[in-house]
């Protein structure tokens, strides 16, 4: 790509403005959350801006949609109502290649598909069921998405999404799996042990998961509940560990019943709940012999692609299609769940010891499309 702050491309004696104008032409804008808090679309994002920020050419502006994030280079806020309002009226005055947004909230993807009706090139990225949820909403904000979705470009992340944007003729649709994997770092791996010494050798299995505490169809929609009940069963015959990394708790009460259930059942010495921001989720996954995605809906987990990356088994709902590999039991099944378990159990002499996952890690190699078929870069 043109090196667009090169003297050689932009005329020195332009007004800073029009220089600033021609730079944008070039130039990617990005909005979402970057973690803390971690969820799947903000540790997305942190590896996406972590592959631009590896080239020495800027040619991306990012708006970040949390408060107190871990980020720290140069970015425009974006989470109150003034930082939104200043940011929109920047990205309808800038003159970016493109605009690419993660979040699900509504009222922006609507102002966006506006931008997007008024010629600017906008491309919504759609990581689970949210799209699907506004569209047949009703209202008028689920018209004035089914109005403006013809004007955007969309980013889904399974095939579902993608049907559901065909269907609503979105402007144009790409499948494209939000995974960018993180590179291993002896010092970050190092870091998560000695602050979470585990004798992990004591242990039949070791199970790992990551959520938020909150609801979806009335619901728990990470599977806490079910997570406490299989538990339950599996502890009666086996030494069993869980490594829980709590992303947030939206829904006190749904926390509150998981801890209860947890003392009730004389479980306590089962779990390990990590409440603080990891600097990187991912050492659970090296130390797990098993990690469980109990989601009762969901996109492209990122989770499910990391733990199969650093090569430890995924058990996970059939809710929707999943990543190749991963092993499926019945959606809001503890039945199913505690078979799937147990199967890894048995099979646990087979699986790669944590060291032997680290030095696959140090070989590996990928590529993802985003960069060189939406954003038009070499990675």
């Amino acid at each position: 790509m043109d090196n667009i702050g090169s003297p050689s491309k932009i005329n020195g004696n332009l007004p800073k403005c029009v220089v600033q104008i021609l730079k944008n032409k070039k130039k990617i804008a990005i909005i979402g959350p970057y973690p803390p808090p971690y969820g799947g679309i903000s540790v997305h994002i942190q590896r996406v801006l972590a592959q631009l920020e590896s080239s020495e050419i800027r040619y991306y502006d990012f708006y970040n949609e949390t408060k107190n994030s871990g980020y720290h280079g140069n970015f425009y806020l974006f989470y109150s109502k003034i930082t939104k309002m200043y940011s929109l009226l920047r990205l309808f005055l800038s003159p970016y290649k493109l605009i690419h947004h993660h979040s699900p909230d509504l009222r922006i993807r609507i102002i966006l598909g506006i931008l997007g009706l008024m010629g600017k090139n906008v491309y919504l990225h759609i990581h689970g069921a949210s799209l699907k949820n506004a569209l047949n909403a009703g209202g008028i904000k689920g018209i004035l998405m089914q109005k403006v979705i013809k004007h955007v470009h969309i980013l889904a992340d399974n095939y579902e999404i993608m049907q559901i944007a065909k269907k609503n003729h979105a402007k144009s649709v790409t499948m494209i799996d939000a995974f960018i994997p993180p590179l291993y770092s002896e010092a970050i791996f190092t870091e998560f042990c000695d602050n979470h010494v585990l004798n992990t050798d004591n242990y039949d299995a070791i199970i790992s998961m990551v959520g938020w505490f909150t609801y979806y169809n009335q619901e728990d929609l990470y599977g806490f509940d079910l997570l406490v009940e299989v538990v339950k069963e599996l502890a009666v015959k086996y030494k069993i560990l869980v490594l829980v990394s709590i992303n947030g708790v939206i829904a006190q009460n749904l926390h509150d019943d998981f801890v209860e259930k947890i003392e009730k059942n004389n479980l306590v010495e089962n779990f390990y709940l990590i409440y603080e921001d990891l600097t990187e989720v991912w050492p659970i996954y090296l130390l797990s012999d098993v990690f469980l995605r109990l989601t009762n809906t969901d996109g492209n987990a990122l989770s499910i692609n990391e733990s199969l990356w650093f090569e430890t088994p995924v058990i996970a709902s059939d809710c929707i299609d999943r990543p190749k590999g991963t092993i499926l039991f019945k959606n809001r099944d503890v039945k199913s769940l505690e078979k799937k378990i147990e199967q890894v159990i048995l099979e646990r002499a087979n699986l790669l010891t944590c060291k032997q996952k680290i030095e696959k890690m140090k070989t590996k190699r990928f590529t993802n499309r985003l960069f060189k078929e939406i954003y038009h870069v070499e990675e």
